[in-house]
């Protein structure tokens, strides 16, 4: 069995989410954002951040299309159910390290000489049984690991490059946005304001940078596939959804003013059997919890 939920928002202000791609183009900057015994080399480069892209065929050829990843929705709700957790369980700031990215990053696979605690007869059924959200979202311990259930697809943006792959066939595609007009750059700065002396390592602090965003106003459609839930899973994803309504940001520089989003369709269920499960199970749960190493 297995569920599907649309998730359908708006971008309410610009969305940064950027790659580790930089190019270096040489520009003029105006000596004013910089000291004038600022490195040459420094006064010149440009590092320009580009938004996450990924290639799609559609009728209008192959095309850059901006999307935000699977992984990144994956890891702010993650997180954001994890901090529910926490909270219910009165674990807040009481985890190790190690611990805590088990049940809030997927945990961390370690070298041969660790056991796979998954061979271990019933631990994988016991583990989902009691964290649901570790079920929903799959995790690594020691050299062992575990395939999660929740399944989101990119956050695509509603353009003519994207409509026939979200089923958007019957509208008039061609008046429809493009992909290349919703990715806009913007400038950034970091100055020195230290008003004494300093060399030239320490004045490498200030920059100029560019980077590129998704613009405001953009459509935005994802779906959610979840395999072979239970009951507890369900309403533990349904609980997880509800959190990220109160928060409701993609990306990164939230911050500075980016990612909020209007949530126009999201999966909507009963969270409470997750709820009283974990109010009723607080002990067995915290217990198995602090066992995992």
């Amino acid at each position: 069995m297995i569920k599907k939920f649309s998730l359908r928002m708006t971008a309410m202000q610009p969305i940064c989410h950027l790659t580790d791609r930089v190019k270096r183009p040489e520009v003029s900057i105006d000596e004013a954002y910089f000291r004038s015994e600022a490195p040459e080399k420094q006064k010149r480069e440009m590092k320009v951040r580009m938004f996450r892209t990924t290639k799609v065929v559609s009728p209008y050829g192959v095309n850059d299309v901006c999307v935000i990843s699977a992984n990144s929705f994956r890891g702010i709700t993650h997180r954001l159910g994890a901090r529910d957790l926490f909270e219910r369980l009165g674990l807040e700031n009481q985890l190790s390290r190690k611990i805590y990215y088990i049940l809030t990053a997927g945990g961390a696979l370690e070298d041969s000489g660790k056991e796979n605690p998954f061979k271990k007869e019933g631990f994988e059924k016991e583990l989902r049984r009691l964290i649901p959200l570790v079920s929903l979202y799959g995790t690594s311990i020691g050299t062992g690991m575990i395939e999660g259930k929740l399944k989101p697809s990119f956050i695509w943006p509603v353009v003519k490059e994207t409509a026939h792959l979200l089923g958007l066939d019957d509208e008039n595609i061609d008046e429809m946005i493009s992909a290349n007009e919703i990715v806009s750059e913007t400038m950034y700065t970091r100055q020195d304001d230290y008003p004494g002396e300093g060399s030239d390592d320490e004045r490498k602090q200030q920059m100029i940078y560019k980077m590129q965003y998704m613009a405001a106003g953009v459509k935005l459609v994802s779906e959610i596939s979840i395999i072979e839930p239970t009951e507890i899973e369900l309403a533990c994803f349904f609980n997880i959804m509800e959190r990220f309504k109160e928060r409701p940001y993609l990306g990164g520089l939230t911050s500075k003013g980016y990612g909020r989003v209007k949530i126009d369709e999201i999966p909507t269920g009963d969270p409470t059997p997750y709820i009283e499960f974990v109010e009723n199970n607080k002990e067995e749960i915290k217990q198995f919890i602090m066992d995992l190493k």
